[in-house]
């Protein structure tokens, strides 16, 4: 049965609002008072209304994928990795060191994985995009009228007093954010114009505001990880198009470049630190990696428990707390901090369901030459990337959890005919070849 046509844009404009309270805005900052980082007061928390209006989206997209049951059994089939992963996830309450506090979580990790079980199922990667786009211009515009006409909620004071951060209470949030929106704009600016449509003129202005809210921000992170991400879809272009032959090449001449880079980078880090004004331990990031690995070899199979760690004085972080000085809520790694929830089962059950869809999603751009098919490779890169000093992957509420699970449910239509490579011409048929010998 097709639905109206209202219903169907009042489902986008619902997904498209979801999308933007998934990415930690636009009400946070409100409830926090303005908090800044260095001020008198309490940090922002899981306040009740909050959890109250996340469990709301989770019985939401709970109604809307029963009633397309047959088409979720379908595509939550697609990746039993991650499905594992997340079943990992919660029954970890089992073995958790705060047990209670584990289940509650996992109730919020389920959640949020429905909301991307639901994209995969319901929307294209083309139509997520287009969604995305929706989001990150509203995202985008409402930072600036917060820092404009709200500057108490869109400007930091305390430690990081001038640094914008837009809709959210840290600006190394908005830094994260703009990442991921200047490669949701980039992309849609990149694929091919049609007729009346100003879909590529908002697309470019999208991203002018993207990289201004970068810069506005100060988050060095935040710009590294931009460069790295455009460097990223600019390869996939290449990939798409060139031939083996001459791709070939270029793939050992940059891995034997990346490999000289990071030689040289870690000859050279003290004076790379100073450049970009940051200590050598990368503000004390690796201390806190060393103390959590040292807690991860005590336990290292299956964890502490999803969320069972960093969970105050009196957990297993609490060691960490005071050695370190500092109530540190991650590692900020995000790869160590899922070894220390869910051990180096959880980690590998990441990793191959990252490696198979990295491999499939670069067979299917090789396929198409589609510029929609760079946003998977686009997305991993940039998830890998943002998850080396600070901690975003298995997070409940939160939109990059969401595309993960979105990206990783996408079908994903690879035929044997077009998995020959382009530089050989595809062999004759049968037909052909029978006419050859009566000639």
């Amino acid at each position: 049965m097709t639905l109206p046509l209202i219903f169907v844009r009042l489902e986008k404009a619902f997904t498209v609002s979801v999308l933007i309270l998934y990415s930690g805005g636009p009400f946070t900052v409100f409830l926090s008072g303005g908090y800044s980082q260095g001020e008198p007061g309490n940090a922002p928390a899981d306040y009740p209304i909050m959890k109250l209006v996340f469990i709301c989206t989770y019985c939401i997209f709970a109604a809307l994928l029963t009633c397309r049951w047959r088409q979720t059994l379908e595509t939550l089939l697609r990746d039993r990795f991650t499905l594992l992963l997340v079943a990992l996830a919660a029954g970890s309450f089992a073995w958790s060191s705060t047990p209670d506090e584990t289940f509650a979580k996992s109730i919020a990790f389920i959640g949020t994985t429905l909301f991307g079980l639901y994209l995969a199922g319901r929307y294209s990667q083309e139509e997520q995009l287009r969604l995305l786009a929706w989001a990150f211009g509203g995202i985008v515009c409402l930072s600036f009228f917060y820092a404009i006409a709200l500057p108490k909620y869109g400007i930091m004071g305390g430690t990081h007093t001038g640094d914008w951060r837009g809709i959210y209470t840290h600006k190394n949030t908005l830094g994260k954010l703009m990442v991921f929106s200047v490669a949701v704009f980039l992309l849609r600016s990149l694929q091919p114009k049609r007729p009346r449509s100003h879909a590529r003129f908002w697309s470019l202005m999208g991203l002018m505001g993207s990289v201004m809210l970068i810069g506005l921000c100060t988050s060095k992170g935040a710009l590294i990880n931009a460069s790295v991400v455009i460097a990223a879809i600019v390869a996939c272009l290449a990939l798409s198009r060139w031939s083996i032959s001459f791709l070939l090449p270029c793939l050992i001449g940059s891995f034997a470049f990346t490999l000289g880079s990071g030689i040289w980078i870690s000859q050279h880090l003290a004076v790379i630190a100073n450049l970009l004004n940051k200590d050598v331990t990368l503000t004390g990031r690796t201390k806190i990696w060393a103390l959590t690995f040292d807690k991860l070899v005590e336990q290292p199979w299956f964890g502490y428990g999803y969320y069972g760690f960093w969970q105050g004085l009196d957990s297993e972080a609490g060691d960490i707390w005071r050695i370190y000085l500092w109530e540190t809520p991650n590692a900020h790694n995000g790869f160590l901090d899922i070894a220390i929830q869910l051990g180096f089962i959880g980690l590998s059950l990441f990793f191959v369901s990252l490696l198979y869809h990295a491999i499939l999603s670069l067979i299917q751009l090789r396929q198409s030459q589609s510029v929609t098919h760079i946003w998977p490779l686009a997305f991993m890169v940039y998830m890998l990337m943002g998850n080396l000093a600070e901690s975003s992957l298995l997070v409940p509420n939160d939109l990059f959890w969401v595309f993960y699970v979105a990206l990783s449910l996408q079908p994903y239509q690879l035929t044997q005919t077009q998995l020959q490579p382009r530089d050989l011409p595809a062999p004759a048929t049968q037909q052909n070849s029978l006419e050859g010998y009566s000639s």
